[in-house]
């Protein structure tokens, strides 16, 4: 049997599953936060990230995962920007830079390869062993 109970994912306190991972005061706190920080762009629009976490002490980490998540669009705010997750320079999209996601596709594609090499030699050993009783 399974309880319909969770923790919630900021504070640890123990809370019914839902459509939140977080319990409503911390959601109501998150919110609140957001608000904060979309009212400051609203009237500092040439603000970087830096400076609008300071300004609304609103950690870095939790206006990256706004914009993200699309609540704001660093795009529309031309100095907000946040880290890549691969070298950590700025980006106004996505998780990674134009080179590490460059560098990304081309280890997949190095990976597929060798994989499809892999299987074709493993193909090719099967044909070339056979079993005695097919000869």
């Amino acid at each position: 049997m399974s309880l319909n109970v969770m923790n919630c994912s900021k504070c640890g306190k123990l809370m019914m599953k839902g459509p939140s991972s977080m319990c409503p005061a911390c959601h109501r706190e998150v919110e609140d936060q957001f608000l904060k920080c979309r009212k400051y762009l609203k009237e500092n629009s040439s603000c970087t990230l830096t400076e609008l976490s300071m300004a609304t002490d609103v950690p870095v980490k939790l206006i990256t995962r706004f914009i993200r998540e699309g609540r704001f669009s660093a795009a529309q705010f031309e100095n907000l920007a946040y880290p890549c997750d691969g070298c950590g320079a700025e980006i106004k999209t996505g998780n990674l830079c134009v080179i590490c996601a460059s560098k990304f596709t081309k280890s997949v594609n190095e990976l597929k390869s060798d994989e499809a090499r892999k299987a074709q030699q493993q193909q090719q050993a099967n044909k070339a062993g056979g079993f005695l009783k097919d000869r």
